[in-house]
């Protein structure tokens, strides 16, 4: 009767040492995912967007997959294979997205060895004009052209032009502080777009020296860049990428149809100009350049 009391304890130690043994491994940590970058506004329509993350699994991972999300339903990326692990408890995971064209909710899904899930959610903000004003205008030559709407200075978030009345009749304090930008046509630079303080709008010794009794100058930032979408599709995501590690560049000379050039004000406003037209060679007051321009609210 000892022997086989002895023997029923031994059985229930081992059981008991079993059962805890998987009591421990069923409660091992659940996995995780976690994202590197954050969710975005403003991509563009027809661009891509590259999601970082990391995906952690105490009790080792065994996949990963990725669904795209909508209102009423997940589906699994067909052109994503799924990625699966043997040892691994931690996989740091990179899935790009092309060809968006919506804001874009996608689902990372981890599940470990003993069959366990996390999953995430990553949102993919789709940018829309709403977040720009767009506008046009048209830009002359003649610097103390009082015309009514033939300016040849622009402030560049109203779209709104200004002209002096002659050269001893500056702006006003208040509209120099507007101004962004100036046009003229000259002889060597052509059609030019400059900032109200470069060098030459501001040098006396220069026939266009437009600001040089301003008292306040704006050094709006400038270069000429090449984009890669549409006009009428641009973002303000996109403007933001291009309008970027500017140089010295206060002035853009031989403006031609098409030219793109971006900017920065010093109010820290990002936009795109494009050159729809130049119109005259002769440097009268009425040689002048119609623009688009795009600049971020």
């Amino acid at each position: 009767m000892k022997r086989f009391n002895a023997l029923m304890f031994g059985a229930l130690v081992l059981f008991s040492s079993f059962f805890t043994s998987c009591k421990k491994d069923e409660n091992a940590p659940s996995p995780s995912v976690s994202f590197d970058n954050n969710a975005t506004e403003g991509n563009a329509v027809g661009g891509s967007y590259t999601i970082n993350g990391t995906a952690k699994a105490p009790g080792k991972l065994a996949k990963i997959q990725y669904y795209t999300v909508t209102t009423s339903s997940e589906v699994e990326l067909s052109n994503t294979a799924v990625s699966t692990f043997s040892n691994d408890t931690v996989v740091h995971f990179s899935l790009t997205i092309s060809n968006l064209t919506a804001t874009t909710i996608i689902k990372v899904l981890v599940t470990d060895k003993n069959s366990v899930t996390a999953s995430s959610n990553f949102t993919i903000n789709v940018g829309s004009a709403a977040t720009l004003n767009s506008y046009t205008a048209t830009l002359y030559n003649g610097l103390w052209y009082t015309d009514s709407g033939h300016g040849a200075f622009i402030d560049l978030e109203t779209g709104t032009t200004y002209s002096q009345t002659a050269s001893t009749a500056i702006l006003s304090a208040t509209d120099q502080a507007k101004v962004d930008l100036l046009y003229w046509y000259g002889s060597s630079t052509t059609y030019t777009l400059a900032s109200p303080d470069d060098a030459t709008a501001k040098d006396a010794t220069v026939g266009a020296a437009a600001t040089k009794s301003w008292t306040t100058r704006n050094a709006t930032k400038l270069k000429v860049v090449t984009i890669t979408q549409a006009w009428d599709v641009l973002t303000a995501a996109n403007i933001d990428s291009y309008a970027t590690s500017f140089g010295t560049d206060t002035k853009i000379t031989a403006l031609t149809v098409g030219k793109i050039i971006a900017f920065q004000t010093v109010g820290g406003k990002n936009g795109l100009i494009k050159v729809d037209a130049v119109t005259g060679t002769n440097g009268n007051k009425t040689d002048n350049a119609s623009l688009s321009i795009k600049i971020e609210q």
